[in-house]
């Protein structure tokens, strides 16, 4: 066996995480992530604020929780994580205009093809 190989073999063995981490991690994880998503739109339906500051405090919220998860559990937790940020994202984008868990990410700017970008 090659080195590239067995290397690749290590990596594959550190991201692929325990079946018990996904049916722990990931119902936690999509409920916490659609709780920062739904909180960072209704901040910027209802209260205003700017979509750049909800933007802004979504990445805040994302990089410090897979910091976080890279800490505790390695690699892998944070590939769970991946696809949780994925599932709560692709729900705000098939929601799209006017629901919160879109808003706080979609920039006004990008008008009329926001979903796109």
């Amino acid at each position: 066996m090659s080195r590239l190989q067995q290397n690749l073999g290590r990596f594959l063995e550190s991201a692929v995480p325990s079946p018990e981490d996904v049916l722990i991690l990931l119902p936690a994880l999509i409920l916490m992530l659609g709780f920062v998503f739904w909180f960072c739109g209704w901040l910027q339906v209802r209260r205003g604020w700017k979509t750049g500051y909800t933007r802004k405090l979504i990445h805040v919220a994302v990089f410090l929780t897979a910091a976080l998860l890279q800490w505790q559990g390695g690699f892998s937790w944070v590939c769970i994580m991946g696809v949780a940020v994925s599932v709560v994202l692709f729900y705000g984008i098939y929601r799209g205009d006017g629901n919160y868990f879109f808003e706080g990410i979609a920039r006004e700017v990008d008008a009329p093809h926001r979903v796109y970008y």
